[in-house]
């Protein structure tokens, strides 16, 4: 008992609305409702705050990105439906588009890290925070272009 409230204590305040909310969107989006995605973007809304409050600024970002990402998607699957004519094929890259997008992102990173540490010397953990960002940005678009590898 005593680790649960040791834990309790060491939350933030928002990260179990933001939590269950990314809950509710996971199981709504597993049963193709549009109703996922304001629980998507209040979940991500919710995390932009919380790494905002922790100086992640790179990972604030990225969940920035999904709340924007969020709104393309109920916009998306409330309307856009009815004006695509097409469904995007599942692909698979060759090897070299892997090697690229890993050394692009690397680099990236690596640039982005340095900038933290330049701009906001207060930023906690600079370049792990711009690796996770960058390299979640790189799997949510390869993700959008439904890249099977993606997933790995």
């Amino acid at each position: 008992m005593d680790s649960v409230l040791r834990f309790l204590e060491m939350s933030h305040w928002a990260e179990l609305p933001a939590t269950a909310f990314a809950l509710i969107f996971l199981w709504l989006l597993l049963k193709e409702k549009a109703l996922a995605w304001p629980f998507g973007i209040a979940s991500s809304a919710l995390f932009v705050y919380i790494f905002l409050d922790a100086k992640l600024f790179m990972e604030a970002y990225l969940y920035g990105f999904y709340v924007l990402a969020g709104l393309y998607g109920w916009w998306h699957w409330s309307f856009g439906k009815k004006l695509e004519n097409h469904k995007l094929q599942i692909l698979e890259w060759k090897r070299r588009y892997h090697i690229w997008a890993v050394l692009l992102s690397a680099a990236l990173s690596i640039l982005l890290g340095y900038e933290l540490t330049e701009l906001r010397p207060d930023a906690s953990l600079p370049y792990f925070d711009s690796f996770t960002t960058i390299f979640a940005l790189l799997a949510t678009y390869m993700q959008s272009r439904k890249i099977l590898s993606s997933w790995i």
